[in-house]
């Protein structure tokens, strides 16, 4: 029965059945690993800057929203909500936090405001960090708009 014992039906022997090593196996692995590496923070660095475009577009917003209050009233608010700008304090995908504040020093809140987007959850560790503009349309940090 010798060279029986390596044959499989129809004929083939072991040795001609296909498949992968495992050191073919491990190759295609660190492959997939390093482009992983590479298209990872890539990616994460492409949803941030889309968040920090969704603040920067809900501060602009806001703003708008202070000037109708101003030609309204006759003053600026401090308020976000109903009574106020009558917009949500967070943005729509909850990542930042808006934010006004009265100026302070010798600009009064009839004629300055700053309003401020405070990352939050996902966007915390941000690059960026806080995003504000003020009443004369001041936006900091510059690189970041």
């Amino acid at each position: 029965m010798t060279g029986t014992r390596n044959k499989l039906p129809g004929g083939q022997t072991i040795g001609a059945v296909g498949g992968f090593s495992l050191v073919e196996l491990l190759i295609v692995v660190v492959v997939a690993a390093i482009i992983a590496a590479i298209a990872v923070p890539s990616y994460q660095e492409q949803a941030r800057k889309g968040r920090r475009a969704a603040a920067t577009a809900a501060l602009i917003d806001a703003t708008s929203r202070q000037e109708q209050f101003f030609l309204d009233n006759k003053t600026y608010t401090t308020t976000i909500a109903a009574g106020g700008l009558n917009t949500t304090a967070f943005t729509e995908d909850g990542t930042y936090e808006l934010l006004v504040d009265a100026p302070t020093g010798t600009c009064l809140l009839d004629r300055c405001y700053l309003v401020r987007a405070k990352p939050q959850g996902a966007q915390f560790g941000d690059k960026c960090g806080e995003l504000t503009i003020n009443s004369e349309r001041r936006k900091t940090p510059s690189n970041c708009w």
